[in-house]
């Protein structure tokens, strides 16, 4: 994996680690003490899926961009 890829694929997990520390407090603090933990066990899997697959889609955009520019280099160097 090149630089690049590194450098996007560690901003995104950031992102979406702030992203999902802020969505789990506002769940907790709702919820109350009560059910807490369970519910914060559901909202720590749903919000990790969620980062998981934002994180991939955004790398396959990435990569289709990559791979669209470089055919039209090529494609323009050759003509």
């Amino acid at each position: 994996m090149g630089k690049i890829a590194k450098k996007i694929l560690m901003k995104g997990k950031d992102a979406a680690r702030g992203a999902y520390e802020k969505v789990e407090t506002r769940v907790l603090v709702a919820e109350g003490r009560k059910a807490m933990k369970g519910k914060a066990r559901t909202v720590a899997k749903v919000s990790q899926k969620a980062a998981k697959t934002g994180l991939i889609v955004g790398a396959l955009a990435a990569a289709g961009v990559v791979l669209r520019e470089v055919r039209k280099r090529r494609k323009l160097d050759r003509g």
